[in-house]
């Protein structure tokens, strides 16, 4: 897998298209997320202070998926932007 550097450390690209939903979108970890949650994991803030990168990149994942990335501040919508023109994010799904 290819390898990416995320805030200083190396993390791979999750796949592309059935894999991607299945390593990322399909994890139960994606499935408890909410809007709150997703903003600390992102962060790594509060409940996300010792998330590991991929729980960090799942969360922008669900944050690009519901829209939500877009209106929060201008942070979040710039490293999703960079995520996913590196392939380690996709853009949601329609």
């Amino acid at each position: 897998m290819k390898q990416e550097k995320f805030h200083g450390r190396e993390v791979e690209h999750l796949g592309i298209a059935k894999e991607f939903d299945k390593k990322v979108r399909g994890t139960h970890f994606y499935k408890t997320l909410n809007l709150y949650l997703a903003c600390t994991y992102a962060e790594r803030t509060m409940e996300g202070e010792n998330a590991s990168s991929q729980e960090q990149i799942i969360a922008f994942q669900y944050l690009i998926d519901n829209g939500m990335v877009w209106s929060l501040q201008g942070w979040f919508g710039r490293t999703a932007t960079s995520l996913i023109k590196k392939g380690v994010c996709e853009k949601a799904k329609k």
